[in-house]
């Protein structure tokens, strides 16, 4: 797995430990389907936009490149969100 994809998978782990379920996670960020349903079943919930995520609820952006917008959309509805991977675009 590339370190963008170990670290992302790391913070999921960590933020199940200390958080409440469920952990969101923007974009599936491993191509491993026994990876993510462990996750899943610890409380990870998966989704493509963060419309589909509870305002307040902890998300962990994928390990690919987040734009500013997306950035911001985050933290406009105050997630408590935390970058797992890469640099952002732009």
């Amino acid at each position: 797995m590339a370190r963008s994809v170990v670290g992302a998978f790391e913070i999921v782990e960590r933020a199940l430990e200390s958080r409440n379920a469920p952990v969101y996670v923007r974009r599936q960020f491993v191509h491993n389907a026994t990876a993510v349903e462990d996750l899943a079943e610890r409380g990870a919930v998966f989704v493509d936009e963060l419309d589909e995520v509870s305002d307040n609820a902890t998300v962990v952006f994928s390990a690919h490149v987040v734009s500013p917008a997306v950035r911001e959309q985050g933290l406009n509805r105050v997630f408590g969100g935390r970058g797992s991977g890469c640099a952002p675009a732009g």
